[in-house]
């Protein structure tokens, strides 16, 4: 699919790398903060 993926050696390693990610991006930033 071309998506950018990247693996981490533990879940919760992988969730907070995600996490930081989709708060660094506007777009994402502003659905989190709704939630």
């Amino acid at each position: 699919t071309g998506l950018p993926v990247m693996i981490a050696d533990d879940p919760l390693t992988c969730v907070a790398i995600g996490t930081g990610r989709a708060l660094e991006d506007p777009i994402f930033r502003g659905v989190l903060h709704s939630a």
